[in-house]
């Protein structure tokens, strides 16, 4: 199949082929130290790191979009443009540059930009790309920003961003995409992979109802890499939509079992928002199967890899505690819809290979980890936007090896066990520790609390309830509406308080479509 690059297509195929001239200095002449012996070259092992991010909706500034929240011709409380787009792609550079002291991780796969709804045949982003007078993201996105910029794909503004930063990215691709009549007819969103490493090819696998699956081919050293890159239908919960990510899954194990037939030992990383939890299969028996764990083959044995009869593809996250197994909090309870997968490649001494336990969670305090429930930041678009993900990015490490093909590495405490755990973990939020909570009578107007630095502040708020078709606490700065995530408590708490009682309730304030509000998540903190 013929290599597709994206738009560094020129760039790439420079670096591929500008070399072939060079003269290896083994094989030199002329020199005074001529000798008959040869000496074989010395292995350098090349160590490097690959991250998995669903970035949470980066959309482009086109003012074309199939979801509501990311266009720009909203009111100004919740409205989408240039200025809310910077904060958001600066903010992905701030969680970026949290990793390998400031380098950045070298390979990252990307979920859930903005498939191009405007594609431009005509547009030189390669031009652009080359340009040594490119303004910076963040002086373009302050102004008015040019035509010639303002219908770049997102994942390309996302490139630019990097740069100014001094993250460098040489090859960049993305996904296939056709943009669909409306949001209920097909994906909204594209995948993109960036490499330090040379991308020699890439395919693009459609999916039914979902985002097409990136294949890419990473050249590292003498070695390659294959990489999927995946975001499959979301609902993790509904049994409906599992129909679908069984599709997703098969689509994926097809492509994989060609791989792996011609060589079992192919080195393979499997990653993204699978939008499903790595014991799917155990949280919901009662289903006839799941994508991921029943189609694609996820297991925790990591000493059966080299098991011809067994399961191929080992789950990253049985390396960690089971109290720590979560990429997102849904409802107080963890999620892990953010997976990487190894195959038995990734695992013998020849090619790439898994640094055994550099599996993590990328959870920074005091920037996308909420200091209150330990939830990600999620993105929230007041003003001029703040927060990052909805969903904490992977981080694994990897190294080059020469040695023998098929033969084990050593594994520290190896996942053996052919048990799963049916539940997720929980976070019990009654042991928050109220006294930390700000007084509510602090905001001296209204004005004081609809500030993005309010947003996720946990505050004590006093006042009268209001019960109608929305919830709301009198306080003495106006009403202020309370959300309760939780249905049966939301109910309940209807039906214990009548309009004109007294309350005294803890929560954290929240901003949702153009609504400030305080989200009491817990029935602890009703006092």
């Amino acid at each position: 199949m013929r290599p597709r690059f994206s738009f560094f297509s020129l760039f790439l195929l420079l670096s591929l082929t500008g070399c072939s001239e060079n003269i290896p200095p083994s094989t030199a002449t002329g020199s005074e130290n001529e000798s008959s012996e040869t000496t074989e070259p010395v292995f350098e092992s090349t160590e490097f790191s690959v991250l998995i991010y669903n970035v949470e909706n980066i959309f482009d500034i086109d003012e074309v979009a199939l979801f509501r929240d990311y266009k720009q011709a909203l009111d100004t409380k919740s409205g989408y443009g240039p200025l809310q787009f910077r904060t958001k792609l600066l903010n992905l550079v701030e969680v970026i540059k949290t990793i390998d002291e400031g380098k950045g991780p070298d390979l990252i796969l990307f979920q859930e930009f903005e498939g191009d709804q405007t594609p431009n045949a005509n547009l030189n982003v390669e031009e652009i790309r080359l340009d040594p007078d490119r303004p910076k993201v963040a002086d373009l996105l302050l102004g008015d920003v040019p035509e010639s910029y303002r219908d770049l794909p997102a994942y390309v503004w996302t490139w630019m961003a990097l740069d100014d930063a001094g993250l460098d990215y040489p090859y960049v691709v993305s996904s296939d995409y056709v943009p669909p009549p409306s949001a209920d007819d097909g994906p909204v969103h594209a995948n993109a992979t960036f490499s330090r490493f040379p991308i020699t090819s890439t395919q693009s696998h459609v999916l039914q109802k979902a985002r097409s699956i990136l294949e890419a081919t990473i050249q590292i050293g003498e070695f390659q890499l294959t990489t999927f890159n995946n975001h499959w239908k979301s609902g993790a919960s509904r049994q409906d939509t599992e129909q679908i990510r069984v599709q997703n899954a098969g689509v994926l194990r097809s492509r994989l079992d060609e791989l792996l037939q011609a060589d079992r030992y192919h080195d393979v990383i499997v990653g993204g928002d699978l939008n499903s939890h790595y014991n799917q299969n155990r949280i919901f028996p009662d289903w006839d199967q799941t994508g991921v764990n029943d189609v694609l083959g996820s297991q925790g044995v990591e000493t059966g890899l080299f098991d011809q009869q067994k399961a191929d593809l080992y789950n990253l996250w049985f390396e960690l505690p089971l109290e720590e197994r979560g990429s997102e909090l849904y409802r107080n309870t963890w999620g892990t819809l953010m997976q990487i997968l190894l195959t038995p490649g990734l695992y013998d001494e020849h090619g790439i290979q898994y640094i055994d336990q550099s599996f993590k969670v990328v959870r920074i305090p005091d920037l996308n980890e909420n200091p209150v429930t330990g939830a990600p930041f999620r993105w929230m678009g007041v003003e001029e936007g703040t927060g990052y993900s909805d969903h904490f990015p992977l981080l694994a490490r990897y190294r080059t090896v020469n040695g023998q093909k098929a033969k084990p590495m050593p594994l520290d405490n190896p996942s053996r066990s052919l048990a799963v755990p049916d539940t997720q973990t929980v976070v019990d939020l009654s042991l928050v520790d109220l006294s930390q909570a700000k007084a509510f009578s602090d905001y001296q107007t209204r004005n004081d609390f609809e500030q993005v630095s309010s947003l996720g502040q946990f505050v004590r708020l006093e006042g009268l309830v209001l019960n109608g078709d929305q919830l709301q606490i009198e306080s003495q700065i106006g009403p202020i509406d309370l959300w309760i995530p939780n249905r049966e408590f939301r109910n309940q708490f209807k039906a214990d308080y009548e309009t004109g009682e007294d309350v005294i309730v803890y929560g954290q304030v929240g901003w949702y479509r153009g609504n400030w509000q305080v989200v009491l998540s817990d029935p602890a903190w009703l006092k």
